[in-house]
């Protein structure tokens, strides 16, 4: 931009210099127009010619401002819109890579998370399960003990139950037993003192049934 100015104004110095070289020879001829007058003809083709060759200086220096405007503005126009697109484009590579780094993260922080969230339900449900385990094993533990200690608590009662009516059974055979013997006596003491020293077939047979007797009852 600074050089396309550069440029015009060195041009603009050139055509004016042009210009007021062609003005002083314009007035060197004016003047020499009037100290000789002689030659009118020829001066005024001069003069015209003069003219039309100013008219054509000026207006190509018209004609080549105008380029210069043109292509300077042109120039402008297209390092203007090239400073856009440039611009334009780094915006967006840097939009593009923000918002790929945010999606990242993001990515990074949701894997993080859910691993970490994974891992606390892992471990809650391990524990669970532990503590579960424990205490099922804890219960069938104390239902082995509460049933092995009730049973072994009846094995006793029925033990104790069955040795004392064992020890009661043979108590009472031999409370039976004892009776048994002392009856005998008595009768076998009555028969043969009832008939002074006379045994009789009736005490035979009194003693007969009374040895039946106690043996059906055994």
């Amino acid at each position: 931009m600074l050089k396309s100015i550069k440029n015009f104004v060195f041009m603009s110095i050139l055509a004016l210099t042009y210009l007021l070289l062609r003005f002083v020879h314009l007035l060197s001829f004016l003047r020499s127009l009037f100290i000789c007058p002689c030659g009118s003809h020829r001066h005024l083709f001069v003069i015209c010619s003069f003219i039309v060759r100013l008219l054509f200086v000026f207006c190509s220096f018209i004609v080549r401002l105008l380029f210069v405007f043109c292509s300077s503005f042109v120039r402008l126009l297209f390092v203007f819109c090239s400073s856009f697109v440039r611009l334009l484009f780094v915006f967006c590579s840097s939009f593009v890579r923000s918002l790929f780094v945010f999606c990242s993260s993001f990515v990074r922080l949701l894997f993080v998370f859910c691993s970490s969230f994974v891992r606390l339900l892992f471990v809650f449900c391990s524990s669970f399960v532990r503590l579960l385990f424990v205490f099922c094993s804890s219960f069938v533990r104390l239902l082995f003990v509460f049933c092995s200690s009730f049973v072994r608590l009846l094995f006793v009662f029925c033990s104790s139950f069955v040795r004392l009516l064992f020890v009661f059974c043979l108590s009472a055979r031999a409370v039976r037993t004892v009776f048994y013997l002392v009856t005998l006596c008595l009768v076998t003491y009555r028969t043969t003192t009832s008939h002074h020293h006379r045994f009789s077939i009736i005490g035979f047979i009194d003693i007969f049934d009374i040895i039946t007797f106690f043996s059906l009852l055994y």
